[in-house]
């Protein structure tokens, strides 16, 4: 964007933006890799570049919304946390909890910047939501982490997601997952949990059309959850015949009920099968034929 016309620096760190993309990364915010996305580090950079006069006039020029937002939000950001070396890490746990990773129920700063940046990562083909309930009173917290995928469940996040991809495949896409945001949080008499995650086009060219879940509550769920995953991905590859992987790092989410802190662990996983596979190759083959009734033959 910066080259429609000159505009006027103000002084910025080389490398502050990639610093600030990797940190990003690390703490399961943007995709894996996001600081090798050249477009992305461009943009950016462009954006909180520009002197208050030159956006001002820029944005007069070319009105745009997403461009506003990133402005906004890193202007914020300095003014709140001063020095980018100093604040990122204060900044990231403030977009972690706008995000849902620490278990509040509140949006707040950091969440726009967070969504551009994944905009401009991925192409995202839709997205899935789903909210689930348990009485504060006698409850069952296997179910409350239960509600991103339990076999005890007939309808949970586990198989909106997986229902999704499928549909997306029979329209001709090649889905993964990315962007899983999970939240718990007592409201009145309600422990409520809400997740949601972007359906996005592979960026592996593999159709991912498996989503599976595994975690652990209380009691040492830390250890429990690390042994349930411990090997997932080779057994979920040889149970579906395809590539299976992992999906962002491990999520903890805590809430407090009657005074206690609960905390339970969870993971996010994909895998393809030996359909999804054979769809892509027979896709991607090219078929000449030296006359019509040969082609029609070979297509045959």
């Amino acid at each position: 964007m910066g080259n429609e016309k000159k505009i006027n620096k103000r002084e910025i760190d080389g490398d502050m933006v990639i610093h600030f993309i990797k940190i990003l990364e690390k703490s399961n915010i943007v995709p894996r890799d996001s600081h090798k996305n050249t477009k992305l580090i461009e943009t950016i950079t462009a954006i909180i570049s520009m002197s208050e006069n030159d956006f001002y006039n820029y944005i007069k020029e070319n009105p745009n919304r997403n461009v506003q937002m990133i402005r906004t939000e890193f202007n914020d950001w300095k003014q709140v946390y001063g020095k980018i070396s100093e604040g990122v890490k204060n900044y990231l746990a403030t977009a972690a909890l706008g995000l849902g990773l620490m278990g509040t129920p509140n949006i707040t700063k950091g969440s726009n910047l967070t969504q551009i940046v994944q905009n401009q990562s991925h192409k995202i083909l839709n997205t899935v939501s789903f909210d689930a309930y348990q009485p504060t009173s006698n409850p069952d917290l296997d179910l409350v982490h239960g509600a991103l995928g339990s076999n005890r469940l007939q309808d949970d996040f586990e198989k909106r997601v997986e229902e999704e991809l499928s549909r997306q495949v029979k329209n001709g896409n090649i889905p993964s997952v990315s962007n899983i945001q999970v939240k718990t949080y007592v409201q009145g008499d309600r422990i409520i949990t809400k997740a949601s995650c972007d359906i996005i086009q592979s960026e592996d060219g593999i159709a991912y059309t498996h989503f599976t879940t595994r975690g652990s509550i209380g009691s040492d769920y830390a250890k429990r959850h690390d042994i349930q995953i411990n090997g997932l991905i080779n057994r979920l590859e040889n149970y579906y015949g395809g590539v299976a992987k992992q999906i962002g790092n491990p999520i903890d989410i805590s809430f407090t009920l009657n005074g206690s802190v609960i905390t339970y662990r969870q993971s996010f996983f994909v895998a393809s099968d030996t359909k999804s596979l054979t769809k892509i190759n027979l896709e991607s083959k090219e078929i000449i034929g030296s006359a019509i009734n040969d082609l029609r033959n070979k297509l045959n």
